[in-house]
Protein backbone atom coordinates (compact mmCIF):
# COMPACT_ATOMS: atom_id res chain seq x y z
CA UNK A 1 0.00 0.00 0.00
CA UNK A 2 0.82 3.83 -0.67
CA UNK A 3 0.71 5.35 1.72
CA UNK A 4 -0.12 8.74 0.36
CA UNK A 5 -2.66 8.05 -1.73
CA UNK A 6 -5.50 8.16 0.60
CA UNK A 7 -4.44 11.85 1.63
CA UNK A 8 -4.00 12.65 -2.10
CA UNK A 9 -6.99 11.21 -2.63
CA UNK A 10 -8.77 12.91 -0.01
CA UNK A 11 -7.37 16.35 -0.88
CA UNK A 12 -8.46 16.56 -4.80
CA UNK A 13 -12.32 16.00 -2.94
CA UNK A 14 -11.80 18.39 -0.84
CA UNK A 15 -10.96 20.88 -3.80
CA UNK A 16 -13.85 19.71 -5.70
CA UNK A 17 -16.08 20.91 -2.99
CA UNK A 18 -14.76 24.20 -2.23
CA UNK A 19 -14.48 24.99 -5.48
CA UNK A 20 -18.59 23.60 -5.86
CA UNK A 21 -19.19 26.02 -2.96
CA UNK A 22 -17.26 28.78 -4.54
CA UNK A 23 -19.41 28.66 -7.51
CA UNK A 24 -22.44 28.48 -5.48
CA UNK A 25 -21.94 31.78 -3.82
CA UNK A 26 -20.59 33.41 -7.01
CA UNK A 27 -23.64 32.54 -8.73
CA UNK A 28 -26.07 33.43 -5.73
CA UNK A 29 -23.91 36.37 -5.29
CA UNK A 30 -24.81 38.37 -8.25
CA UNK A 31 -28.70 37.95 -6.93
CA UNK A 32 -28.49 38.30 -3.32
CA UNK A 33 -28.45 41.81 -1.32
CA UNK A 34 -27.62 42.87 1.98
CA UNK A 35 -30.63 42.58 4.31
CA UNK A 36 -29.97 45.67 5.35
CA UNK A 37 -30.75 47.25 1.86
CA UNK A 38 -33.87 44.51 1.52
CA UNK A 39 -35.17 45.58 4.49
CA UNK A 40 -34.51 49.39 3.50
CA UNK A 41 -36.63 48.82 0.72
CA UNK A 42 -39.12 47.10 2.55
CA UNK A 43 -39.53 50.16 5.09
CA UNK A 44 -42.23 52.84 4.24
CA UNK A 45 -40.16 54.62 6.75
CA UNK A 46 -36.83 54.19 6.71
CA UNK A 47 -35.76 57.29 8.78
CA UNK A 48 -37.32 57.75 12.00
CA UNK A 49 -35.80 61.24 13.56
CA UNK A 50 -36.74 62.46 17.00
CA UNK A 51 -35.60 66.03 18.08
CA UNK A 52 -36.28 67.10 21.79
CA UNK A 53 -36.31 70.99 22.37
CA UNK A 54 -34.84 71.10 26.20
CA UNK A 55 -36.51 73.23 28.38
CA UNK A 56 -38.90 75.26 26.30
CA UNK A 57 -41.69 77.29 27.62
CA UNK A 58 -44.37 76.99 25.08
CA UNK A 59 -44.90 81.24 25.03
CA UNK A 60 -41.51 81.12 23.24
CA UNK A 61 -43.06 78.88 20.19
CA UNK A 62 -44.93 80.28 17.70
CA UNK A 63 -47.27 77.12 16.82
CA UNK A 64 -49.02 77.08 20.06
CA UNK A 65 -48.89 80.72 21.48
CA UNK A 66 -48.72 84.18 19.70
CA UNK A 67 -46.71 85.83 22.21
CA UNK A 68 -43.05 85.56 20.14
CA UNK A 69 -42.49 85.23 16.56
CA UNK A 70 -38.76 83.50 16.94
CA UNK A 71 -39.38 80.01 15.31
CA UNK A 72 -40.42 80.18 11.32
CA UNK A 73 -38.98 76.60 10.98
CA UNK A 74 -40.47 75.18 13.74
CA UNK A 75 -43.93 76.76 12.25
CA UNK A 76 -43.36 75.24 9.37
CA UNK A 77 -42.74 71.88 10.76
CA UNK A 78 -46.73 72.20 12.55
CA UNK A 79 -48.00 72.94 9.45
CA UNK A 80 -46.85 70.29 7.37
CA UNK A 81 -47.58 67.72 10.01
CA UNK A 82 -49.85 67.55 13.14
CA UNK A 83 -49.57 68.58 16.91
CA UNK A 84 -51.10 68.09 20.18
CA UNK A 85 -52.05 71.22 21.65
CA UNK A 86 -51.94 70.00 25.60
CA UNK A 87 -49.22 67.61 25.68
CA UNK A 88 -47.53 66.89 29.03
CA UNK A 89 -44.48 66.10 30.69
CA UNK A 90 -45.29 64.42 34.45
CA UNK A 91 -41.62 65.45 35.54
CA UNK A 92 -39.66 69.16 35.03
CA UNK A 93 -36.68 67.37 34.65
CA UNK A 94 -34.38 66.26 31.75
CA UNK A 95 -32.76 62.99 32.50
CA UNK A 96 -36.69 61.47 33.78
CA UNK A 97 -38.32 63.15 31.05
CA UNK A 98 -36.23 61.96 28.28
CA UNK A 99 -36.57 58.25 29.75
CA UNK A 100 -39.88 58.21 29.70
CA UNK A 101 -40.34 59.70 26.50
CA UNK A 102 -38.05 56.64 25.20
CA UNK A 103 -39.59 54.00 27.58
CA UNK A 104 -43.39 54.61 27.97
CA UNK A 105 -42.88 54.15 31.37
CA UNK A 106 -43.49 56.64 34.58
CA UNK A 107 -40.76 57.94 36.58
CA UNK A 108 -42.39 56.10 39.20
CA UNK A 109 -42.26 52.58 37.97
CA UNK A 110 -38.85 53.09 36.30
CA UNK A 111 -37.50 54.88 39.56
CA UNK A 112 -35.71 57.28 37.14
CA UNK A 113 -36.93 60.26 39.12
CA UNK A 114 -34.23 63.03 38.98
CA UNK A 115 -31.08 64.10 37.22
CA UNK A 116 -28.37 61.13 38.54
CA UNK A 117 -30.30 58.88 39.16
CA UNK A 118 -29.38 55.26 36.70
CA UNK A 119 -31.49 54.42 34.18
CA UNK A 120 -32.25 50.40 35.14
CA UNK A 121 -30.92 48.13 32.49
CA UNK A 122 -34.46 46.21 32.41
CA UNK A 123 -35.96 49.06 31.00
CA UNK A 124 -36.43 48.48 27.33
CA UNK A 125 -36.12 51.41 25.53
CA UNK A 126 -36.83 52.74 21.66
CA UNK A 127 -33.50 52.41 20.32
CA UNK A 128 -33.48 49.07 21.67
CA UNK A 129 -36.57 48.33 19.61
CA UNK A 130 -35.79 50.08 16.40
CA UNK A 131 -32.22 47.70 16.74
CA UNK A 132 -33.95 44.54 17.35
CA UNK A 133 -35.78 45.21 13.38
CA UNK A 134 -32.78 45.90 12.03
CA UNK A 135 -32.24 49.75 12.70
CA UNK A 136 -29.31 51.53 12.91
CA UNK A 137 -29.76 54.09 15.95
CA UNK A 138 -27.46 57.14 17.00
CA UNK A 139 -27.96 59.83 19.55
CA UNK A 140 -26.66 63.20 19.93
CA UNK A 141 -27.38 65.18 23.16
CA UNK A 142 -25.96 68.16 24.39
CA UNK A 143 -26.23 68.36 28.28
CA UNK A 144 -23.69 66.25 30.58
CA UNK A 145 -26.98 65.38 32.85
CA UNK A 146 -27.41 62.92 29.80
CA UNK A 147 -24.56 61.60 30.10
CA UNK A 148 -24.12 58.19 29.06
CA UNK A 149 -23.06 57.26 32.62
CA UNK A 150 -26.46 57.51 33.64
CA UNK A 151 -27.33 54.32 31.19
CA UNK A 152 -29.89 56.40 28.74
CA UNK A 153 -27.46 55.27 25.91
CA UNK A 154 -28.44 51.52 25.88
CA UNK A 155 -29.89 50.45 22.81
CA UNK A 156 -27.62 52.99 20.81
CA UNK A 157 -25.18 52.23 18.30
CA UNK A 158 -23.86 55.61 18.69
CA UNK A 159 -24.47 57.75 21.55
CA UNK A 160 -22.85 60.84 20.83
CA UNK A 161 -22.51 63.32 24.48
CA UNK A 162 -18.99 64.88 23.65
CA UNK A 163 -18.86 67.98 25.47
CA UNK A 164 -15.03 68.63 25.28
CA UNK A 165 -15.28 72.15 23.57
CA UNK A 166 -12.84 74.75 23.92
CA UNK A 167 -14.66 76.48 26.84
CA UNK A 168 -14.96 73.08 28.86
CA UNK A 169 -18.77 73.71 29.00
CA UNK A 170 -21.12 70.82 30.45
CA UNK A 171 -23.29 71.91 26.86
CA UNK A 172 -22.89 72.19 23.66
CA UNK A 173 -25.14 74.62 21.58
CA UNK A 174 -27.52 73.44 18.38
CA UNK A 175 -24.73 74.48 15.91
CA UNK A 176 -22.25 72.05 17.29
CA UNK A 177 -24.97 69.12 17.55
CA UNK A 178 -26.22 69.74 14.19
CA UNK A 179 -22.51 69.54 12.35
CA UNK A 180 -22.00 66.27 14.33
CA UNK A 181 -25.45 65.06 13.40
CA UNK A 182 -24.88 65.92 9.63
CA UNK A 183 -21.86 63.89 9.23
CA UNK A 184 -23.27 60.91 10.63
CA UNK A 185 -26.71 61.22 8.37
CA UNK A 186 -24.59 61.41 5.44
CA UNK A 187 -22.76 58.55 6.50
CA UNK A 188 -25.80 56.49 7.48
CA UNK A 189 -28.16 57.62 4.50
CA UNK A 190 -27.87 54.02 2.82
CA UNK A 191 -29.05 52.20 5.71
CA UNK A 192 -32.79 52.36 7.78
CA UNK A 193 -31.90 55.03 11.30
CA UNK A 194 -33.22 55.86 14.35
CA UNK A 195 -31.80 59.41 15.16
CA UNK A 196 -32.45 61.41 18.33
CA UNK A 197 -31.46 64.66 17.99
CA UNK A 198 -31.25 66.52 21.72
CA UNK A 199 -31.12 70.95 21.33
CA UNK A 200 -30.62 72.38 24.53
CA UNK A 201 -29.93 76.42 23.90
CA UNK A 202 -33.22 77.66 25.65
CA UNK A 203 -31.42 76.78 28.94
CA UNK A 204 -29.38 78.71 31.33
CA UNK A 205 -27.38 80.32 30.91
CA UNK A 206 -30.00 82.93 28.73
CA UNK A 207 -27.51 83.87 26.25
CA UNK A 208 -27.10 82.74 22.52
CA UNK A 209 -23.58 81.60 21.55
CA UNK A 210 -23.91 84.67 18.60
CA UNK A 211 -24.30 87.00 21.46
CA UNK A 212 -21.97 89.96 21.79
CA UNK A 213 -19.08 89.46 24.71
CA UNK A 214 -19.67 91.19 27.62
CA UNK A 215 -16.18 91.35 29.06
CA UNK A 216 -12.58 92.84 27.94
CA UNK A 217 -9.20 91.41 29.50
CA UNK A 218 -5.80 93.45 28.88
CA UNK A 219 -2.36 92.66 29.74
CA UNK A 220 -0.81 96.04 29.75
CA UNK A 221 -2.09 98.28 26.86
CA UNK A 222 -2.35 95.21 25.12
CA UNK A 223 -6.17 93.22 24.16
CA UNK A 224 -6.34 89.75 24.98
CA UNK A 225 -9.68 88.76 24.21
CA UNK A 226 -12.95 89.53 24.27
CA UNK A 227 -15.38 86.88 26.41
CA UNK A 228 -18.80 86.06 27.91
CA UNK A 229 -19.07 85.69 31.18
CA UNK A 230 -23.04 85.37 30.77
CA UNK A 231 -22.36 82.28 29.31
CA UNK A 232 -20.58 80.45 32.16
CA UNK A 233 -17.46 79.24 29.70
CA UNK A 234 -14.06 78.21 31.00
CA UNK A 235 -11.31 80.41 29.40
CA UNK A 236 -7.73 79.06 29.35
CA UNK A 237 -5.30 81.95 28.42
CA UNK A 238 -1.35 81.48 28.02
CA UNK A 239 -0.08 85.23 29.11
CA UNK A 240 3.37 86.12 28.12
CA UNK A 241 4.67 88.10 30.70
CA UNK A 242 7.56 90.69 29.76
CA UNK A 243 10.32 91.24 32.44
CA UNK A 244 8.64 94.51 35.09
CA UNK A 245 5.44 95.08 36.49
CA UNK A 246 2.77 94.68 34.21
CA UNK A 247 -1.48 94.92 34.47
CA UNK A 248 -3.89 92.76 34.61
CA UNK A 249 -7.15 94.47 33.87
CA UNK A 250 -10.92 92.93 33.11
CA UNK A 251 -13.44 95.34 31.80
CA UNK A 252 -16.91 94.68 31.30
CA UNK A 253 -18.39 96.17 28.33
CA UNK A 254 -21.83 94.92 28.94
CA UNK A 255 -24.76 97.51 28.48
CA UNK A 256 -26.48 98.45 31.87
CA UNK A 257 -30.43 98.12 31.68
CA UNK A 258 -33.01 100.07 33.37
CA UNK A 259 -34.02 97.02 35.75
CA UNK A 260 -30.64 96.38 36.59
CA UNK A 261 -30.88 95.89 40.52
CA UNK A 262 -28.03 97.02 43.33
CA UNK A 263 -26.08 94.37 43.08
CA UNK A 264 -26.41 93.64 39.24
CA UNK A 265 -22.55 93.00 37.61
CA UNK A 266 -20.44 90.32 35.85
CA UNK A 267 -18.16 88.45 38.43
CA UNK A 268 -15.16 86.58 37.12
CA UNK A 269 -13.91 83.60 38.85
CA UNK A 270 -10.51 82.56 39.07
CA UNK A 271 -9.95 78.49 38.64
CA UNK A 272 -6.43 77.87 40.69
CA UNK A 273 -5.66 82.10 41.63
CA UNK A 274 -2.27 80.56 43.20
CA UNK A 275 -1.44 80.36 39.88
CA UNK A 276 -1.06 84.00 39.64
CA UNK A 277 0.26 84.94 43.23
CA UNK A 278 3.95 84.49 42.28
CA UNK A 279 3.33 86.90 40.02
CA UNK A 280 1.82 89.01 42.48
CA UNK A 281 4.20 91.28 44.74
CA UNK A 282 4.85 90.23 47.92
CA UNK A 283 3.17 93.27 50.11
CA UNK A 284 0.06 93.16 47.90
CA UNK A 285 -2.84 90.64 48.51
CA UNK A 286 -3.88 88.02 47.35
CA UNK A 287 -5.68 87.46 44.26
CA UNK A 288 -9.56 87.32 45.34
CA UNK A 289 -11.03 83.79 43.36
CA UNK A 290 -14.17 85.77 42.61
CA UNK A 291 -14.62 89.52 42.06
CA UNK A 292 -17.16 91.48 40.84
CA UNK A 293 -16.99 93.78 37.31
CA UNK A 294 -18.98 96.26 37.26
CA UNK A 295 -16.86 98.64 35.40
CA UNK A 296 -13.14 96.98 36.29
CA UNK A 297 -10.77 95.41 38.08
CA UNK A 298 -7.11 95.72 37.78
CA UNK A 299 -4.05 93.24 39.24
CA UNK A 300 -0.92 94.23 39.12
CA UNK A 301 1.79 91.36 38.12
CA UNK A 302 5.41 91.18 38.39
CA UNK A 303 7.97 89.46 36.45
CA UNK A 304 10.95 89.75 38.35
CA UNK A 305 13.56 87.61 35.74
CA UNK A 306 15.42 89.26 32.96
CA UNK A 307 13.40 87.43 30.09
CA UNK A 308 9.84 86.61 28.88
CA UNK A 309 7.83 84.03 30.72
CA UNK A 310 4.45 82.47 29.83
CA UNK A 311 2.02 81.74 32.20
CA UNK A 312 -1.54 80.32 32.31
CA UNK A 313 -4.62 82.23 33.16
CA UNK A 314 -7.87 80.37 34.21
CA UNK A 315 -11.36 82.28 34.94
CA UNK A 316 -14.62 81.73 34.14
CA UNK A 317 -18.21 83.95 35.24
CA UNK A 318 -21.73 84.85 35.55
CA UNK A 319 -24.35 87.61 35.96
CA UNK A 320 -25.32 88.13 39.10
CA UNK A 321 -28.97 89.27 40.12
CA UNK A 322 -29.32 89.40 36.25
CA UNK A 323 -32.39 91.48 35.10
CA UNK A 324 -35.95 90.36 34.12
CA UNK A 325 -35.46 91.83 30.65
CA UNK A 326 -32.13 90.65 29.82
CA UNK A 327 -33.38 87.13 31.50
CA UNK A 328 -36.10 87.13 28.64
CA UNK A 329 -34.04 88.57 25.82
CA UNK A 330 -31.33 86.06 26.18
CA UNK A 331 -34.00 83.36 26.51
CA UNK A 332 -35.89 84.46 23.22
CA UNK A 333 -32.52 84.47 21.64
CA UNK A 334 -31.51 81.38 22.42
CA UNK A 335 -34.75 80.02 21.03
CA UNK A 336 -34.53 82.09 17.67
CA UNK A 337 -30.65 80.72 17.28
CA UNK A 338 -32.00 76.54 18.12
CA UNK A 339 -35.38 77.11 15.83
CA UNK A 340 -32.46 78.02 12.77
CA UNK A 341 -30.09 75.11 13.33
CA UNK A 342 -33.55 73.03 13.57
CA UNK A 343 -33.77 74.71 10.17
CA UNK A 344 -30.29 73.44 9.21
CA UNK A 345 -31.60 69.93 10.38
CA UNK A 346 -34.99 69.78 7.89
CA UNK A 347 -32.88 71.27 5.08
CA UNK A 348 -30.20 68.45 5.25
CA UNK A 349 -32.94 65.87 4.66
CA UNK A 350 -34.31 67.87 1.96
CA UNK A 351 -30.94 68.06 0.58
CA UNK A 352 -30.51 64.49 0.30
CA UNK A 353 -33.91 64.13 -0.74
CA UNK A 354 -34.89 61.59 2.08
CA UNK A 355 -37.29 63.88 3.72
CA UNK A 356 -40.67 62.26 2.14
CA UNK A 357 -39.66 58.99 4.10
CA UNK A 358 -38.68 60.41 6.72
CA UNK A 359 -41.18 60.12 10.23
CA UNK A 360 -40.33 63.05 12.41
CA UNK A 361 -41.40 63.30 16.21
CA UNK A 362 -40.56 66.76 17.76
CA UNK A 363 -41.29 67.68 21.37
CA UNK A 364 -40.45 69.80 24.19
CA UNK A 365 -38.78 67.39 27.27
CA UNK A 366 -40.65 70.48 29.67
CA UNK A 367 -40.44 73.75 30.18
CA UNK A 368 -38.70 76.67 32.23
CA UNK A 369 -40.21 79.52 34.64
CA UNK A 370 -39.03 82.67 33.65
CA UNK A 371 -40.26 84.41 36.70
CA UNK A 372 -43.80 84.26 35.02
CA UNK A 373 -44.30 82.46 38.41
CA UNK A 374 -42.40 82.66 41.43
CA UNK A 375 -38.82 80.42 40.37
CA UNK A 376 -36.78 80.97 37.35
CA UNK A 377 -35.54 77.82 36.45
CA UNK A 378 -37.54 74.10 35.94
CA UNK A 379 -37.23 70.75 38.66
CA UNK A 380 -39.15 72.42 41.56
CA UNK A 381 -42.59 74.14 40.29
CA UNK A 382 -45.83 72.28 38.38
CA UNK A 383 -46.89 75.64 37.23
CA UNK A 384 -48.28 74.74 33.35
CA UNK A 385 -44.81 76.59 32.16
CA UNK A 386 -42.94 73.97 33.48
CA UNK A 387 -45.08 71.07 32.66
CA UNK A 388 -46.72 71.41 29.19
CA UNK A 389 -44.80 70.98 26.37
CA UNK A 390 -45.03 70.52 22.52
CA UNK A 391 -45.32 67.58 20.54
CA UNK A 392 -45.52 67.44 16.50
CA UNK A 393 -45.22 64.98 13.89
CA UNK A 394 -44.51 64.82 10.54
CA UNK A 395 -44.20 62.26 7.92
CA UNK A 396 -45.93 59.23 6.14
CA UNK A 397 -49.56 59.11 7.11
CA UNK A 398 -49.50 61.90 9.41
CA UNK A 399 -52.28 64.46 8.56
CA UNK A 400 -51.05 67.81 7.56
CA UNK A 401 -51.50 71.05 8.82
CA UNK A 402 -54.03 69.61 12.14
CA UNK A 403 -54.28 69.92 15.59
CA UNK A 404 -55.30 67.67 18.28
CA UNK A 405 -57.12 68.83 21.17
CA UNK A 406 -56.80 65.96 23.37
CA UNK A 407 -54.57 65.93 26.91
CA UNK A 408 -51.54 63.30 25.93
CA UNK A 409 -48.44 62.62 28.02
CA UNK A 410 -45.32 62.04 26.97
CA UNK A 411 -45.76 58.72 28.40
CA UNK A 412 -47.62 58.59 25.24
CA UNK A 413 -44.39 58.88 22.80
CA UNK A 414 -42.91 55.61 22.86
CA UNK A 415 -46.12 53.79 21.76
CA UNK A 416 -47.12 55.86 19.35
CA UNK A 417 -44.14 55.75 17.25
CA UNK A 418 -44.24 52.28 17.79
CA UNK A 419 -47.60 51.47 15.93
CA UNK A 420 -47.05 54.48 13.58
CA UNK A 421 -44.23 51.79 11.98
CA UNK A 422 -46.00 48.95 12.52
CA UNK A 423 -43.13 47.56 15.08
CA UNK A 424 -44.54 45.25 18.65
CA UNK A 425 -45.33 47.37 21.67
CA UNK A 426 -43.32 46.42 24.99
CA UNK A 427 -45.81 45.15 27.17
CA UNK A 428 -44.35 47.25 30.36
CA UNK A 429 -45.08 50.41 28.64
CA UNK A 430 -47.23 52.68 30.40
CA UNK A 431 -48.21 54.99 27.61
CA UNK A 432 -51.15 55.10 25.57
CA UNK A 433 -50.78 55.06 21.32
CA UNK A 434 -52.13 58.45 20.10
CA UNK A 435 -51.66 56.85 16.30
CA UNK A 436 -55.24 56.30 15.62
CA UNK A 437 -56.11 59.55 17.25
CA UNK A 438 -53.56 61.28 14.32
CA UNK A 439 -55.45 59.55 11.90
CA UNK A 440 -58.72 59.77 12.62
CA UNK A 441 -60.07 62.75 14.55
CA UNK A 442 -63.01 60.73 16.06
CA UNK A 443 -61.31 58.51 17.93
CA UNK A 444 -59.58 60.49 20.05
CA UNK A 445 -59.25 60.02 23.78
CA UNK A 446 -57.21 61.97 25.60
CA UNK A 447 -56.24 61.56 29.48
CA UNK A 448 -58.46 62.91 32.33
CA UNK A 449 -56.75 61.85 35.25
CA UNK A 450 -52.92 62.38 35.58
CA UNK A 451 -50.13 63.16 38.03
CA UNK A 452 -46.97 65.33 37.93
CA UNK A 453 -43.94 66.24 40.30
CA UNK A 454 -41.36 68.59 40.85
CA UNK A 455 -37.99 68.32 43.43
CA UNK A 456 -35.46 69.76 44.85
CA UNK A 457 -32.22 68.91 43.30
CA UNK A 458 -30.29 70.49 46.02
CA UNK A 459 -31.54 68.91 48.91
CA UNK A 460 -33.31 65.81 46.91
CA UNK A 461 -36.28 66.20 48.08
CA UNK A 462 -40.11 66.18 46.54
CA UNK A 463 -40.80 70.07 46.34
CA UNK A 464 -44.00 69.75 44.11
CA UNK A 465 -47.21 67.46 43.09
CA UNK A 466 -50.25 68.11 40.89
CA UNK A 467 -53.23 65.97 40.02
CA UNK A 468 -55.02 66.97 36.95
CA UNK A 469 -58.86 66.12 36.40
CA UNK A 470 -59.16 67.36 33.02
CA UNK A 471 -59.80 70.64 32.56
CA UNK A 472 -58.70 71.04 36.38
CA UNK A 473 -55.55 70.87 38.02
CA UNK A 474 -54.72 70.59 41.51
CA UNK A 475 -51.24 71.47 43.08
CA UNK A 476 -49.00 71.87 46.14
CA UNK A 477 -45.60 73.45 46.07
CA UNK A 478 -43.37 74.13 49.28
CA UNK A 479 -44.09 78.00 48.17
CA UNK A 480 -46.73 78.76 47.71
CA UNK A 481 -48.87 75.87 49.10
CA UNK A 482 -52.27 74.44 48.00
CA UNK A 483 -53.81 75.88 44.71
CA UNK A 484 -56.55 75.06 42.20
CA UNK A 485 -56.95 76.06 38.56
CA UNK A 486 -58.73 76.04 35.32
CA UNK A 487 -56.03 75.51 32.87
CA UNK A 488 -58.34 75.65 29.84
CA UNK A 489 -60.07 78.87 31.20
CA UNK A 490 -56.71 79.71 32.91
CA UNK A 491 -53.69 78.64 30.91
CA UNK A 492 -51.28 80.69 32.40
CA UNK A 493 -52.62 80.00 36.16
CA UNK A 494 -52.96 83.69 37.49
CA UNK A 495 -56.39 82.87 38.75
CA UNK A 496 -56.73 79.96 41.63
CA UNK A 497 -60.31 78.74 42.08
CA UNK A 498 -61.78 79.46 45.65
CA UNK A 499 -61.92 75.92 47.31
CA UNK A 500 -64.90 76.16 50.22
CA UNK A 501 -65.01 72.53 51.45
CA UNK A 502 -67.62 73.06 53.77
CA UNK A 503 -69.95 73.68 50.50
CA UNK A 504 -73.32 72.14 50.24
CA UNK A 505 -72.57 68.62 48.91
CA UNK A 506 -75.12 69.01 45.83
CA UNK A 507 -72.64 71.21 44.60
CA UNK A 508 -70.83 69.18 42.07
CA UNK A 509 -68.21 72.33 41.26
CA UNK A 510 -67.25 71.78 44.79
CA UNK A 511 -67.51 67.98 45.08
CA UNK A 512 -64.93 67.85 41.56
CA UNK A 513 -62.61 70.59 43.94
CA UNK A 514 -62.55 68.36 47.33
CA UNK A 515 -62.10 65.19 45.09
CA UNK A 516 -59.22 66.72 43.60
CA UNK A 517 -57.87 68.20 47.09
CA UNK A 518 -57.80 64.35 48.13
CA UNK A 519 -56.39 62.87 45.49
CA UNK A 520 -53.49 65.42 45.55
CA UNK A 521 -52.77 64.57 49.19
CA UNK A 522 -52.91 60.57 48.90
CA UNK A 523 -50.60 60.97 45.31
CA UNK A 524 -48.36 63.28 47.02
CA UNK A 525 -47.71 61.21 49.75
CA UNK A 526 -47.05 57.71 47.38
CA UNK A 527 -44.53 60.61 45.36
CA UNK A 528 -42.82 61.36 48.50
CA UNK A 529 -42.25 57.61 49.33
CA UNK A 530 -41.11 56.77 46.03
CA UNK A 531 -38.88 59.39 46.18
CA UNK A 532 -37.37 58.67 49.15
CA UNK A 533 -36.97 54.93 48.55
CA UNK A 534 -35.63 55.20 44.46
CA UNK A 535 -33.15 53.65 43.28
CA UNK A 536 -29.80 54.11 45.41
CA UNK A 537 -26.69 55.93 43.49
CA UNK A 538 -23.45 55.78 43.63
CA UNK A 539 -21.82 58.67 41.74
CA UNK A 540 -18.29 58.70 40.01
CA UNK A 541 -16.08 61.68 40.89
CA UNK A 542 -16.91 63.25 37.07
CA UNK A 543 -20.66 62.45 38.05
CA UNK A 544 -20.72 64.33 41.15
CA UNK A 545 -18.14 67.22 39.67
CA UNK A 546 -21.27 67.47 36.91
CA UNK A 547 -23.99 67.42 38.67
CA UNK A 548 -22.88 69.34 41.31
CA UNK A 549 -21.58 72.56 38.22
CA UNK A 550 -25.24 72.12 37.10
CA UNK A 551 -26.41 73.20 40.84
CA UNK A 552 -28.10 69.50 41.55
CA UNK A 553 -26.08 68.40 44.56
CA UNK A 554 -24.49 70.40 47.01
CA UNK A 555 -25.82 73.90 49.10
CA UNK A 556 -25.25 76.78 46.45
CA UNK A 557 -27.93 79.09 45.64
CA UNK A 558 -29.65 79.18 42.11
CA UNK A 559 -28.74 82.60 40.45
CA UNK A 560 -31.45 85.20 41.99
CA UNK A 561 -33.04 87.90 40.06
CA UNK A 562 -32.64 91.72 40.76
CA UNK A 563 -35.30 92.59 43.16
CA UNK A 564 -36.60 95.36 40.99
CA UNK A 565 -37.89 93.22 38.02
CA UNK A 566 -41.27 91.94 39.58
CA UNK A 567 -43.34 95.22 38.16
Amino acid sequence: MWPNARDSTGSRLRVRVTLGVLALLLFFGFRWSPPGRDLFRRLQHPYVVLVTLDTLNLRYLRPYRRDFRLTPNLERFAAAGTRFEHAYTQVPITLPSHTTILSGVSPVKSRVMTNGDTVPDSLVTLPEIFRAHGYTTAAFVSLGVLNHSFHLNQGFDTYDDELRTPYHRWYRTADEVVRAVKGWVINHVSEPFFLWVHFSDPHEPYQAKDAPPDTELYLGKRLIGRYHLTAKMMYDIPLRLQPGTQTLRWRSIRRPRSDDGPRTALVVQLQEPDLLRRWIPKDAPAPPGEFPLQSERIIQLVNPSDHEVTIRLRFTGYLRSPPLSEIREGYAAEVRFMDRQFGELLRLFEHLQVDRRTFWIVLSDHGEGLYYHPGLGHATFVYEDQLRIAWMMKGPGVPRGETRKVPVLSLDVAPTVLEALDLPREPSMEGRSRWSCLRRPSTCRGWNEWWAYGAEPRQQTLAGAAVYLWPYKSTWMVRPGFALYAVLEDPDETRPLPFHPGAAPHDRRAALFLRLRRELSRRRNALDVAYRHRRQRVWSKEQEDLLRSLGYIGTSAPPQPSKTRHE
